[in-house]
């Protein structure tokens, strides 16, 4: 019969591996075909396109990257930005 692959592995004979790290470059988990569904704000082949509007703010910025985090104010000395 036609027994599905496991841990990540796909193709006919199950050679085939797909890993988060290496085939969805961090950004996407591997479905049982081999693909990757990526996580949101990612796109492409192997979730290495960043989805437009989604860019990340520069150290120490966030909201529309015109909040300024500080480990004094905004995490109160105990954590850190």
């Amino acid at each position: 019969g036609d027994h599905p692959c496991m841990n990540n592995l796909y193709s006919e004979g199950c050679s085939e591996r797909c890993t988060m790290e290496g085939t969805c470059s961090m950004h996407g988990r591997c479905l049982g075909d081999g693909s990757c569904d990526c996580y949101a704000g990612w796109s492409g082949e192997h979730c290495d396109i960043r989805d437009a509007g989604d860019e990340p703010c520069v150290k120490n910025l966030y909201g529309q990257c015109d909040v300024v985090c500080t480990m004094a104010s905004t995490c109160s000395n105990h954590g850190r930005c």
